[in-house]
């Protein structure tokens, strides 16, 4: 993490009277990386490559804890949600798809038709399958109380592959730019 640019990305986010509690300075890695921040803006660290390395390490050591508790909550109200009625939890592999917008390639109809393969295709037949599923949560009605013909239920669906379309094309335009960034590791947490 450090290596590939955890400090730089942090230190954007450090602020010597920052409130922890609200908006992206609850991200992992921001509260823990303070006492690091504070002490080179007295600069308490120059010189002393040793402090430096030693409060770096028990930052880090902070954030892998704290990314295991999240982990660990994240899994539980995953497996809760998998209990409950009507819940049919999917995965989607999205690694080729970040892996073609990190390895910085410019074929923007390759990343579509991955994008189109790999997302949004298999996305549009979970939520097809759950429109036709006697036992989906949502109603097989329209607002009116009738039921939907084939041709609106289709229609429905087409209109959430069109959207997940568009939202899935502005990810991989505006996606991560650090140096950072790892497919892998990205795909495992999506």
């Amino acid at each position: 993490m450090v290596e590939q640019g955890l400090v730089g990305e942090v230190r954007e986010f450090y602020r010597a009277d920052a409130d922890y509690s609200r908006g992206i300075r609850r991200a992992i890695g921001v509260p823990e990386m303070d006492t690091y921040f504070r002490q080179e803006a007295a600069g308490a660290l120059e010189g002393d490559e040793e402090r430096r390395a030693g409060l770096l390490e028990a930052a880090v050591g902070e954030i892998k804890e704290n990314t295991c508790r999240l982990v660990c909550s994240q899994l539980r109200k995953i497996h809760r949600l998998r209990c409950l009625p009507g819940w049919s939890i999917r995965r989607l592999d999205v690694t080729r798809v970040l892996s073609l917008k990190v390895g910085k390639a410019t074929d923007q109809e390759a990343e579509r038709t991955l994008w189109e393969a790999d997302v949004v295709g298999p996305a549009a037949c979970v939520v097809d399958m759950f429109i036709r599923s006697p036992g989906g949560m949502v109603a097989d009605v329209s607002t009116d109380g009738k039921e939907l013909s084939t041709g609106a239920k289709h229609a429905a669906v087409a209109g959430i592959v069109e959207a997940a379309d568009r939202c899935g094309l502005q990810l991989l335009e505006t996606g991560p730019t650090s140096r950072g960034f790892h497919p892998r590791k990205a795909a495992a947490a999506v």
